[in-house]
Formats: structure tokens, C-alpha cells, sequence
């Protein structure tokens, strides 16, 4: 396993647990992304996809954790390079199902169902953001 220093890692029990089992934890240069490896890759890769996605619907920062969950949500249903199946299909053998997904960050008006004993002129939908109901 291979670290930049970047802090996730870096801990006595965390040491002590990968001694334990034989795993091999490499420090590497810091600010050297070509020698980084796989989660760290995949850290930058999510960040970057987070933070075009924020920038381009015009959302505010508070909004990371849903712009990571649904980055890494479509990248688990695209091809990767030299695959043919998506890590969805490797993982449960079948094909995901995208058919809802739309345009992050979006306004889109959702309704909802009327309480028995709500007046029929009550407003009975919310103004959601690409699913985030605000």
C-alpha cells in the first residue's frame, strides 16, 4: 500500500494493524502523483469530478458530500478503460439501471403526496436540486 502523507493513513494503530498482517505500507514523495497509488488516484479523480460538478450547477461548497457520493455512483456504472463491463456489472452481474439519472444540480419541482387531513389548496410539493430536496 502506498501513501502520499496526505494524513489518511498515518496513525500507530494503523501501522501496528498493517505489521500484524503482512501488509507492505510505502511512504512516497509528497506533491508525486505518478507514484501514488490506487486510492489516492481515486481520491483525486472523485475530488475533481466534486468540484466541477459544484462549479458548474453554481452549488455552494456545503453541498461536497452529495457531489462525491453521486460522482462516485457514475463512475461505478461507466466502462473504465481496458474493461468491458462497468464495476457495477463485475460486482452484482447484471447491468445497472441509469434510466433516472439526470443533469446534477438541476431545479426540478417534486410532488408529493397530500396528508388525509390537509386543505386541498395545501401545497403539496418541494423545490428539490437534482434530488436534494431543500
Amino acid at each position: 500500500m502506498r501513501d502520499d502523507r496526505g494524513g489518511e493513513y498515518i496513525s500507530n494503530d494503523f501501522s501496528q494493524f498493517c505489521a500484524e498482517h503482512g501488509i507492505i505500507y510505502e511512504v512516497t514523495p509528497p506533491y508525486s502523483p505518478q507514484s501514488n497509488g490506487v486510492a489516492e488516484r481515486k481520491n483525486r479523480t472523485l475530488t475533481d469530478l466534486m468540484n466541477a460538478m459544484l462549479e458548474s450547477a453554481d452549488m455552494p461548497y456545503e453541498w461536497w458530500g452529495e457531489a462525491i457520493l453521486t460522482s462516485n455512483f457514475v463512475l461505478n456504472r461507466v466502462v473504465i478503460k481496458n474493461r468491458e463491463v462497468t464495476p457495477y456489472e463485475g460486482w452484482n452481474r447484471r447491468k445497472p439501471n441509469i434510466n433516472f439519472l439526470r443533469t446534477w444540480g438541476c431545479l426540478a419541482k417534486v410532488n408529493l403526496p397530500k396528508p388525509k387531513k390537509e386543505k386541498a389548496w395545501t401545497q403539496n410539493s418541494r423545490l428539490c436540486v437534482s434530488g436534494l430536496c431543500t
